[in-house]
């Protein structure tokens, strides 16, 4: 057992539609507790570890799980060797969790922490004795403070915990942040501004795309703050379709208000489209074509982006393989990367780098 635990690195437990019941249940079980226990040692263990409830199940309560069961948890979590946590979709999380652990990774979703002690007012998760390296998280993230951000201050007695905290993120570098309602671009913002002395990468996820840019966003995303910041990623999570096609011009609108540093290289554009047979015309693999060339005018010729090196799009497919039309991937994806250049002819003109990543998922017929 030792020898095949030697070799793990990272442990994760995702449960996907689950019901209630039946997530408690594996949870509870005693074999789960055994596996956390042998994969906490001295001399090996992991470097990731996971537990997301994800689907439609509903969040479990961190609080109203077995004893036994929180206390493997808890101990595995101050392994020397842990560096990443990932929590999804639980409540109940103590305000202490990653207290005194070794982590330099965290990736929360969905997270309620409550006080550990009912006389301590501030609510901020205690940080970590290492620095924090990376941060893939939400609006439940409580970063910067949020005590600091509505009263505008601390009473005395609080600025060394505060100044611990915030020291404890002082060297984020990379940041992931979605999205999945307008006003989480403000608290998106306060985060920037709080990690702005060195962050280098950003990834904003805009999780349901429609709801979120259907209103105007009344502030400039704050990218000009951060001096260090090299590449950027926007990601769309809803599906760009001949009837979704506005998403691109709210895109449009994201990027010409928005001000960025000298520093930013590569900005990344990561989209979902749905696309249907024949797949002869630029319009079959781009939707109105007319849109794509707002980003592109955008991306070539705004002053604000004169300075970047590299522009790549990331294009996931879904496709309806109907018949007669015999769908060929390989064809298909050299096709669509070859139609890049025709879709953004002032980027391909330009000094700026312009490249894709296509992938495909083929949907059935029935869909």
């Amino acid at each position: 057992m030792p020898s095949v635990l030697y070799h793990v690195r990272s442990f994760g437990l995702l449960m996907n539609g689950s019901t209630m019941f039946e997530t408690y249940a594996i949870l509870g079980n005693d074999c789960l507790v055994d596996i956390l226990r042998s994969l906490h040692a001295r001399s090996y263990g992991i470097l990731g570890l996971a537990l997301c409830i994800q689907g439609p199940s509903i969040p479990i309560n961190l609080l109203d799980l077995a004893t036994n069961f929180r206390s493997a948890f808890q101990n595995l979590l101050h392994s020397p060797f842990l560096t990443t946590l990932c929590l999804q979709n639980i409540f109940g999380v103590p305000d202490t969790l990653i207290r005194w652990t070794s982590l330099k990774h965290l990736h929360f979703h969905f997270v309620e922490l409550v006080r550990y002690r009912v006389d301590y007012d501030p609510l901020w998760i205690l940080p970590p004795n290492a620095q924090i390296e990376s941060l893939d998280i939400d609006f439940t993230f409580p970063f910067p403070p949020r005590e600091v951000l509505e009263t505008g201050g601390i009473v005395q007695d609080d600025m060394e915990a505060v100044s611990h905290f915030c020291n404890s993120f002082s060297g984020v570098t990379d940041l992931k942040y979605s999205i999945y309602h307008s006003s989480d671009f403000r608290l998106f913002c306060d985060v920037v501004l709080g990690l702005s002395s060195s962050l280098t990468t950003i990834e904003l996820e805009l999780s349901d795309t429609g709801r979120v840019l259907n209103r105007h966003i009344p502030w400039p995303l704050p990218f000009h703050r951060l001096p260090l910041l090299r590449s950027l990623t926007i990601r769309l999570r809803s599906l760009i379709s001949i009837e979704t096609c506005g998403l691109l011009r709210h895109l449009s609108t994201i990027l010409k208000d928005c001000s960025i540093p000298p520093s930013l290289q590569t900005i990344d554009f990561a989209l979902e489209l749905r696309s249907q047979a024949q797949w002869l015309k630029l319009c079959d693999f781009f939707p109105q074509p007319s849109l794509w060339a707002v980003l592109d005018n955008i991306l070539a010729t705004h002053p604000q982006f004169a300075a970047i090196q590299s522009v790549y799009f990331n294009l996931q497919y879904r496709t309806l393989n109907e018949e007669p039309w015999a769908f060929d991937e390989g064809v298909f994806v050299a096709r669509c990367a070859t139609l890049v250049k025709e879709l953004f002819p002032l980027l391909a003109d330009s000094k700026t780098k312009l490249g894709a990543i296509v992938s495909v998922l083929s949907l059935p017929r029935d869909i």
